[in-house]
């Protein structure tokens, strides 16, 4: 793991290990702006940007129960910043990187 993955939260994992953890019951994240999310997302994704997601923590913490948290934004770098966040906060987060890496792995 290089440092630029170590800090921004980015982790090897691989399609099928997404692929497990959503029909496990993850929690889907999209951590880009409304905007972003209104033009197109991951089927059942919770959109909290990620400026406000401090204010949301225990809203992410109840939604996931469980189960694992897979942030994702446009390139890796607002989700690499949320899954630091939320994992700071005692919330299993995994970095999803962008939504159209996300969704080649979920494909």
């Amino acid at each position: 793991m290089g440092l630029f993955d170590f800090l921004f939260g980015k982790k090897k994992t691989s399609q099928a290990d997404f692929k497990k953890l959503i029909a496990e019951g993850a929690l889907v994240l999209d951590v880009r702006t409304k905007q972003e999310y209104d033009a197109g997302h991951i089927q059942n994704a919770l959109n909290i940007p990620v400026q406000e997601l401090h204010e949301h923590l225990d809203e992410v913490k109840k939604k996931a129960g469980d189960h694992t948290v897979i942030a994702y934004c446009r390139s890796g770098r607002r989700s690499g910043r949320a899954t630091e966040m939320l994992n700071n906060a005692g919330i299993p987060t995994i970095n999803g990187g962008g939504m159209e890496e996300l969704k080649a792995k979920l494909s």
